[in-house]
């Protein structure tokens, strides 16, 4: 019979599938890179928040109310103060924090291709399984929640999300939906 088995044990080397605390949440490994692992909140921080808070898509992600919010030092010091912070490492735009890329939970399939801006991104293993993309906040068992496209079919307003169901939606930019930081653990060098 095979079975699963869950075991809590130290290590500083992990892979897609681990799980560590972040606070008074969850993250699990998504994927491992030649630099470090990747890891996403299992759930939304407890407070949802608009992409713009004014309803416009110009300057996408990176002009966002919502990136800015995620790096500052309210919601940093959540992952800061964790007991991995001193390994935590920038992305390619100095970001410790951000939201995952469509791509990375959808994968970019040629519906999508019409509707949405591409990220070259792969989709990560664990979101090849639908419920894996489908969380909620503290006592909400499901909502939607941002991802960092803009939808670029006849809008100027719109951000694409997950939808309660798991599936691609899309949202005007000032909605408050959840939000699932992505973060980067360094490999320890070994000497």
């Amino acid at each position: 019979m095979k079975v699963i088995r869950k075991i809590e044990i130290d290590t500083d080397v992990f892979t897609v599938g681990d799980q560590i605390n972040v606070s008074n949440y969850m993250a699990t490994c998504q994927k491992v890179d030649e630099d470090g692992y990747i890891f996403l909140l299992d759930q939304y921080l407890d407070e949802p928040m608009s992409m713009n808070d004014e309803d416009t898509s110009d300057g996408g992600y990176e002009e966002s109310d919502l990136r800015k919010r995620l790096n500052s030092a309210e919601i940093l010091d959540i992952f800061v103060s964790s007991d991995f912070g001193n390994m935590l490492i920038p992305f390619d735009n100095g970001d410790l924090l951000r939201i995952p890329h469509f791509g990375e939970i959808f994968g970019n399939d040629d519906l999508y291709k019409l509707f949405v801006e591409q990220d070259g991104y792969e989709q990560w293993p664990l979101m090849k399984h639908r419920p894996n993309r489908i969380t909620g906040r503290n006592g909400f068992s499901c909502e939607y929640g941002w991802v960092q496209n803009k939808c670029i079919k006849n809008n100027d307003n719109r951000f694409c999300c997950v939808g309660m169901d798991g599936f691609a939606n899309d949202g005007d930019a000032d909605l408050h939906f959840g939000v699932r930081p992505v973060f980067k653990i360094g490999k320890m060098v070994r000497g």
